[in-house]
């Protein structure tokens, strides 16, 4: 018994185990656990045991540690519930236990589910538990195991016992067992929660964790978007004739759906007829539910069944009240205008989901749905399929009638562009029936209009004929006329716009004169009073497209009226092209004879021209031989380590220079040289109108169909230097590189179909990957931003109450609200005054009730305010000006801590005359004065300013019509605006592209965009973004030296544009006294007249002094690391061969033998297992092994191969990094000097003055470097070459590969460079009417641009690194750079979305 007691270590410990019984079974809902009482004075005595040394470690049990934590909670409750806020809702105050909130973590009964939920499953005749089943009878088994070891430590002796206990544990005594039996059960609880804490766990059986999360848990897998009740699903087929916000419905669907309606007197015979109908007649019913609860079934068509419906129909009765109780209700069928919720998958957007009124067609199969709402849904005909829910209740139907019906989600909430619109065919017919030599006779003018009003009961009002004799005739214009007028409603006005078509006034040009004027032209849309006067009706006015008088309909009068009169253009135009007729002929596509013959010169031309641009792009000489240019090409494209800057610039060139022969060919055939012309020409009409295709489509039929890209790149060529086999190796034909100068009308050759077939494939491969990503990033935005919303007071705030933004948008509008609430829109409200008012302002509102009167004084102080800061001088932006501002401007040169320290010791006094020097501060923003919601005018500066401009001063009717309506565009409280935001983002990313990179300016600045941008901006926040860029302004007025010399000392210039050549010479000495392989490396430098422009201006001196300031180190450290690593690597090798026996030493060496020759085993590879230590080496050995691996270089390793120098090697690279920086601090300056003509500054070299060494100096300083070099020199009269020499003793039998590292050194050396900056290109905007010359570098380095501040516009300073920019300017100014990234360089991120979304996301 000592022993055991010992063998126990812990007296106590044992006790806690005889007191413990771990599980005990209730029944079967449940598993509990006993609760075991562990005093703090226990705790205690077992801490003292380990001090004392009665034991040796103390192992603490669930019990122990809980008892731990609530002495914990006891002491420190209250800092804990501080940290931990979400620990008090779990303090249970009125517990007699402890009130303790950690008791949580510790578990005392598992909660079983019933049987019916792990079912026992038959395969092949045999029994299966459920998985969880399984795990439930582990731990009842570690329970058991628990309890046997308990009763054989209170001495009971069965054989069972002890033959259970030593089949279920391990361990060789009874506490062994018990530690054991203890860890079990721990570990199968664990297994039931989740599956990775369950060690034991082999079957991989799912704990609730892996029940529940992910897509394919529960939620996502079998709850969340799957089939409902109520609902049907099928193919969406075309049906022009219904209304746009009508969906048709099979009749099969309309007998199977059913909404529940209570029986009154309203329409107590019409649901009786119903229930006589039954459920295989339509209108009918298929349930009547009793108003005890009682649900009866309607049979089928058999007598006995019609007569007791017949019963059932005169029972229904409604309730009055004399008999209170629950109504009669009948579950009838679909009828014409219920309202159905209609969703495509995926649910990008909310306008994914919109309500269609009913139309039931019988005889069909398919869903049928008009073309205009396509674009919402993103839906096509090609075998689409869509969802309709029939929602369930009045409240529910008249919510989705008023608010999620087709016709109130006109805009989209990204950006307020319309939604609804006609296309192609309608567009063409639009198009054609408004020709100014289209006229119709009176049967042709009754059939439009009568089909047009398809459904229309009141009477319709026609217009006189414009011809009356000799037949009276209507043209195309009066049917738009007449449908417009009748559509909107009397007492409305009717509407006024001055618009332009799609069509351009190019198509109505005759051969041999000018365009017409654009006034009063086809391409001028007119519209006074309702009437079309002038301009041909085109897409711009009825299809998906901002401020066309569709979306002025809707503005004006509201959507039912708006769906009216494009449901009649749907069924006018329709019918109007069966009368009229379109179709494409190969007529459509011919080219007259003379272009023709201008194009075969122009193509002729062209495939000439590639050893010209090859010669340009490389600098050389226009007669460089065939050979020299290959060889050109070969050192381009198979670049030994991998960059590709001049096959860019190579691209670049060749782009430029089939640009102009391409153009020669585009123009020279369309459209001028096609045989028909427009309108006749059915192609041209297609594209004109924007009904399908665009130019680009009629160019590859007729002209050629140009440069073929991949990924933004001409076609890469394989290691043997060809795009194709057909084509002779390093071809510099434009051919070769992708550039079809075929056409589709006349056929193209195997090759170029390839070149285009390959196209092809690589936007269907982009759009299968990009599907994912896209949805990732949209689901991690939703998530993040859906409980953001606009509150009563206006503001913007999170779920948890904390405040966004004080207004939404900074201006409270709502973005489809206030689409016309712009300069360039607003004329068309002014020019609807009458419609406008009526539209926002109530009926019988006095403006002065609202506060007119104290808004419009409140803003004239304002403008007045600005009209005396420009007198004084000052700009018209906002000046951020304070009292403590005028402080820190009077005590420049202190830190922001010493500032404020110093401020807050300042008297009363002294802030008083401070605050006198400051600024007037200007008046309180109107909005910030006066409630937004209840006062008219209290609206942004900025929408006020854009109110006054277009009133003016005198026209106070328009200005507070303007005013109600910017009232009336208010956020509406409740508005879910993040989750707008997370949409308006995510929707559009399925459209971007994956290209990582594009080849901006010159073909050399590479910018990450599409999705990979988008991940960077909202996912991974990276700090260091995959291409850092930053663009500078140029003030004008600098002189073109001074901006080159800038681009100089921004721009990087590498070893090998400066040198002319190397020579690397060996020789090895083998003597009794020394034995050494020694290496001459003599470099040759180019002189600046020869180099590339980017490179002349350094001189030969500055160079050399480079090259012995850090490339000889780098050189060296390099030899050295490998020499090292050789003679250790054969050391190892030694060793391992030396342990084993002869037979496996003699075997080996035979195969090293074999494989590495006379060189050793430097190529890196050994033939056997013992290369790499084999199973027996030691970590230290594989470490090395693999390091001697990763030598080899490969092609596409780069980004792996640094991320491994990053984490081997971080002193290295910090020496690099300082190097650089180094470099970039000073040498940069001197170059710069150097460049505007100052004399030339020589490089530091360890403090020195370089300026100060004679040769003696600089030549100890090389050879103090490393022990490896024993002599340098260097031309002393024109600094034209170097030469080192290097020696290294012959202590292995490998020869060492120096050309390799020099080569290598060689091509990374950067001789000149700002740190950060990689390049930096020139290019031209034109803003305000001027030409701006802006600066953008590849990297970042702001010091580089204040250093120029007198030439450079500072204040212009743009970068796409936004934390660079939270970091240094501020979070405003990183909220404006990611609204503004639609005007910079990141503008073909092809990102549209309004800007008000932004700040939110």
């Amino acid at each position: 018994m000592d022993d055991e007691k010992k063998d126990i270590g812990c007296t106590l410990c044992f006790l806690i185990f005889i007191k413990f019984r771990f599980l005990e079974m209730k029944d079967d809902a449940a598993i509990k656990f006993s609760n075991v009482k562990v005093s703090e004075g226990t705790l205690q005595q077992q801490l003292e045991s380990v001090r004392s040394g009665r034991c040796d470690k103390l192992a603490w049990r669930g019990a122990e540690v809980r008892e731990h934590f609530r002495m914990l909670f006891k002491n420190d409750g209250k800092f804990l519930l501080k940290i931990f806020p979400m620990l008090s809702d779990c303090v249970d105050y009125s517990a007699a236990a402890s009130g303790c909130p950690l008791d949580g973590l510790f578990c005392e009964a598992i909660i079983v589910p019933p049987k019916k939920f792990r079912p026992i499953r038959m395969f092949k005749g045999q029994q299966y538990e459920d998985p969880q089943t399984v795990n439930l009878r582990r731990v009842l088994e570690a329970s058991e195991t628990l309890k046997a070891i308990v009763l054989v430590m209170r001495g009971e002796n069965s054989a069972v016992l002890n033959e259970l206990i030593a089949t279920r544990t391990s361990g060789k005594t009874l506490s062994a067992k018990m530690h054991d039996a203890y860890i079990a059960l721990q570990t199968n609880v664990n297994g039931i929660f989740d599956e990775e804490l369950c060690k034991n766990n082999k079957d991989h059986i799912a704990g609730i964790k892996q029940i529940l999360e992910k897509k394919q848990g529960l939620f996502r897998m079998n709850m969340m978007g799957k089939r409902v009740n109520y609902a049907c699903r099928s193919v969406i087929t075309p049906d022009p004739y219904l209304d746009i916000d009508e969906i048709g419905i099979p009749d099969i669907f309309a007998r199977k759906l059913t909404f529940t309606e209570p029986v009154n007197v309203f329409n107590l015979q019409r649901l009786r007829q119903f229930v006589r109908n039954g459920p295989k007649n339509h209108p009918g019913a298929n349930y009547v539910q009793l108003p005890n609860g009682k649900k009866q079934v309607l049979g089928d068509l058999s007598e006995d069944e019609k007569k007791r419906r017949v019963g059932l129909a005169r029972q229904l009765a409604p309730a009055d009240k004399e008999q209170l109780r629950y109504p009669y209700m009948v579950m009838r069928h679909l009828l014409n205008g219920d309202m159905l919720v209609m969703n495509r998958q995926p649910s990008l957007h909310k306008p994914s989901m919109l309500g269609h009124r009913a139309r039931v067609l019988f005889g069909q199969r398919a869903l049928r749905m008009n073309y205009a709402p396509c674009k919402a849904y993103n839906a096509d005909f090609d075998g689409d399929e869509m969802n309709g829910h029939l929602v369930q209740s009045y409240q529910g139907q008249t919510e989705v009638r008023e608010i999620v019906n087709v016709g109130s989600n006109l805009l989209v909430p990204k950006d307020a562009t319309p939604l609804l619109g006609l296309i192609q065919d309608h567009v063409v017919s639009g198009v054609l029936l408004t020709l100014r030599s289209r006229f119709l006779n009176k049967e042709d003018f009754m059939h439009l209009i009568l089909a047009a009003f398809g459904y229309h009961s009141s009477r319709i009002d026609l217009p006189p004929p414009t011809i009356w004799k000799p037949v009276k005739l209507w043209t195309g214009k009066q049917v738009i006329s007449c449908i417009i007028k009748n559509c909107i409603p009397d007492g409305k006005p009717l509407i006024n716009l001055d618009g332009k078509a799609k069509t351009p006034l190019s198509c109505w040009k005759m051969p041999g004169h000018n365009p017409p004027d654009f006034d009063m032209s086809e391409s001028h849309v007119v519209f006074r009073e309702g009437e079309l006067l002038v301009g041909v009706f085109d897409k711009s006015h009825f299809g998906a497209t901002q401020y066309g008088l569709i979306h002025c309909i809707f503005e004006l009068y509201g959507h039912r009226v708006g769906v009216k009169v494009l449901s009649c253009f749907s069924r006018l135009f329709t019918t109007y092209l069966q009368l009229h007729g379109f179709t494409l002929g190969v007529a459509d596509i011919l080219v007259k004879k003379e272009a023709n013959e201008k194009r075969k010169v122009a193509v002729l031309q062209s495939r000439t021209i590639g050893n010209e641009v090859v010669c340009n792009a490389f600098g050389l000489p226009a007669d460089t031989p065939e050979e020299e240019l290959r060889r050109v090409l070969a050192s381009a494209y198979n670049n030994p380590r991998g960059d590709q800057i001049n096959v860019k610039m190579l691209d670049f060139a060749m782009k430029q220079g089939i640009s102009k022969y391409n153009d020669t060919i585009n123009k020279s055939c369309v459209p001028e040289g096609l045989i028909r012309l427009f309108p006749q020409n059915a192609l041209q009409m297609m594209i004109q109108s924007g009904a399908k295709g665009s130019a680009v489509n009629a160019i590859q039929i007729s002209c050629a169909l140009g440069q073929i890209e991949l990924e933004g790149k001409r076609m890469a060529v394989t290691i043997a230097g060809r795009t194709l086999p057909s084509f002779p190796a390093f071809d510099s034909s434009p051919r070769a590189g992708g550039f079809i100068d075929q056409r589709f009308l006349t056929g193209i050759n195997p090759q170029e179909l390839f070149f285009h077939t390959m196209a092809g494939r690589e936007g269907l491969i982009d759009t299968a990957v990009k599907t994912s990503r896209s949805g990732y990033l949209q689901r991690c935005i939703i998530k993040h931003l859906e409980g953001i919303k606009v509150h009563y007071d206006s503001t913007v705030r999170d779920h948890d109450g904390s405040v966004i933004q004080f207004r939404y948008g900074e201006d409270a509008l709502d973005v489809c609200k206030s689409s016309f609430m712009n300069p360039k829109a607003i004329g068309v409200l002014c020019d609807n005054l009458t419609a406008l008012e009526m539209s926002c302002k109530p009926e019988g509102a006095n403006d002065r009730d609202f506060g007119v009167e104290d808004t419009e004084k409140h803003y004239k102080k304002i403008r007045k305010y600005r009209r005396k800061s420009l007198k004084k001088g000052m700009t018209a932006k906002k000046i951020y000006k304070s009292v403590f501002t005028e402080f820190a401007d009077e005590h420049e040169g202190f830190d922001k801590e010493h500032l404020v320290k110093m401020w807050q010791e300042l008297t009363l006094e002294e802030r008083k005359e401070y605050k006198q020097r400051s600024y007037k501060p200007p008046p309180r923003p109107v909005d910030e004065k006066f409630n937004i919601t209840s006062t008219l005018g209290a609206l942004s500066e900025k929408t006020l300013d854009i109110i006054n401009e277009a009133a003016g001063n005198d026209d106070d009717k328009l200005k507070r019509a303007l005013m109600w309506k910017g009232m009336a565009c208010l956020a509406e409280p409740g508005e879910n605006v993040g989750l707008l935001a997370a949409q308006s983002i995510g929707e559009p990313s399925t459209q971007m592209t994956l290209n990582t990179f594009h080849f901006a300016g010159r073909g050399e600045m590479n910018v990450t965009l599409g999705i990979p941008r988008l991940r960077e901006i909202l996912m991974t926040q990276s700090k260091a973004i995959a291409t850092p860029s930053a663009q500078i302004a140029v003030l004008s007025g600098t002189p073109r030296e001074r901006i080159d010399a800038i681009k100089r000392e921004l721009d990087r210039v590498y070893m090998k544009q400066v040198m002319k050549s190397y020579v690397l010479e060996e020789k090895i000495n083998m003597s009794k006294n020394e034995n050494w392989r020694r290496y001459v490396l003599r470099i040759n430098i180019l002189e600046p007249k020869r180099r590339e422009v980017s490179a002349r201006h350094l001189k030969n001196s500055s160079v050399i002094k480079t090259l012995e300031g850090r490339f000889i180190r780098n050189v060296s450290l390099a030899i050295s690391k490998k020499y090292h690593e050789v003679v250790q690597y054969q050391q190892l090798q030694h060793r391992k061969l030396r342990s084993g026996n002869i037979a496996a030493l003699s075997e080996i060496q035979k195969n090293i033998d074999k494989s590495v020759g006379l060189m050793g085993p430097d190529d890196g590879q050994s033939s056997d297992e013992e290369a790499d230590g084999g199973r027996e080496a030691d970590a230290a050995e594989k470490r090395l092994h693999q390091r001697h691996l990763d030598e080899a270089d490969y092609d596409g390793e780069e980004d792996e191969r640094n991320q491994v120098q990053g984490e081997e090697e971080p002193e290295a690279e910090d020496v690099d990094k300082d190097d650089e920086k180094e470099m970039g601090n000073e040498e940069d300056g001197d170059e710069q000097a150097e460049g505007d003509g100052s004399p030339h500054k020589p490089i530091q070299i360890n403090g020195n003055d370089s300026a100060q060494l004679d040769y003696d100096n600089r030549v100890k300083y090389v050879l103090g470097l490393s022990d490896m070099i024993t002599a340098y020199n260097f031309d002393r009269k024109k600094s034209s070459w170097c030469e080192i020499v290097f020696q290294l003793q012959l202590r292995n039998k490998s020869k060492l590969d120096l050309a390799t590292i020099v080569e290598r050194e060689i091509e990374h050396f950067i001789v000149h460079q700002t740190h950060g900056i990689e390049r930096c290109i020139e290019r031209e905007e034109t803003r305000d009417g001027q030409t701006v010359i802006f600066l953008q570098t590849q990297g970042i380095n702001l010091d580089a641009f204040f250093r120029h501040s007198d030439v450079l516009d500072v204040n212009s300073v743009y970068s796409n690194d936004l934390n660079l920019v939270l970091n240094q300017y501020g979070i405003e100014a990183c909220n404006r750079a990611i609204v503004s990234i639609d005007d910079t360089s990141d503008k073909m991120i092809m990102l549209k979305v309004s800007a008000k979304f932004l700040p939110t996301s």
